[in-house]
């Protein structure tokens, strides 16, 4: 079965945060469909959604879920990335049978715009793979401490370590303003995916996934 890619932000270093093994964790809101799905399971089995996370079945997960527990996806990266972390480990890169692919590609594409879009590179060439451990639903607003480590933030004096310095922190976002994990990450989410969409507080899907390769 041909592998899928998974998309992070790069302007504020998603992908590096999951390559480098810091961001565990990513949310996607709920399709309308799955939305409509929803209300309805939620008055035949009264499910709590106080608590913020809504602890649905799992056969709601399996058929509405875009994330599945145990698959395997590609962490996605333009081919010019992924060409110079190949030559930079062997300079005899051309050499190697099993690099025609990642060749053949690189002739196709290195004169064209997609040599630096992650779009046009085939999966089965990128290096790092991700695997889905855990799917949730929660509301997007509803962020623990924990989960907003898992998305990669951390305070700046974890970062810099030693150094005597405040605020919060997520790669290529700095913010002095923010007290604790949680609020770090609702302005990295305001930052990428604009005010309005945090503010409307969707139902998200919760994935976790952990580093395979």
């Amino acid at each position: 079965m041909k592998i899928k890619k998974l998309y992070f932000n790069d302007e504020y270093k998603q992908t590096h945060n999951v390559i480098d093994g810091r961001k565990t964790q990513l949310r996607k809101p709920l399709s309308n469909v799955a939305v409509k799905a929803l209300d309805v399971l939620k008055r035949k089995l009264s499910l709590d959604t106080d608590s913020g996370e809504i602890l649905v079945p799992d056969f709601f997960i399996e058929k509405h879920s875009p994330f599945q527990v145990g698959e395997v996806y590609a962490v996605a990266q333009p081919l010019e990335v992924i060409w110079r972390h190949e030559s930079a480990i062997d300079d005899k890169i051309c050499d190697r049978k099993e690099t025609q692919l990642l060749i053949q590609s690189a002739n196709e594409l290195q004169k064209s715009k997609g040599w630096a879009n992650k779009v046009f590179a085939p999966a089965e060439l990128m290096r790092y793979r991700v695997e889905i451990t855990n799917v949730r639903v929660k509301y997007l607003s509803h962020v623990t401490e924990e989960d907003a480590k898992a998305e990669g933030c951390l305070p700046l004096a974890e970062v810099f370590k030693g150094a005597e310095c405040t605020g919060w922190w997520h790669d290529g976002f700095s913010l002095n303003t923010c007290q604790t994990h949680a609020e770090t990450f609702e302005a990295l989410y305001r930052a990428i995916h604009g005010n309005k969409e945090w503010e409307a507080d969707p139902l998200c899907w919760v994935v976790d996934f952990k580093l395979v390769g």
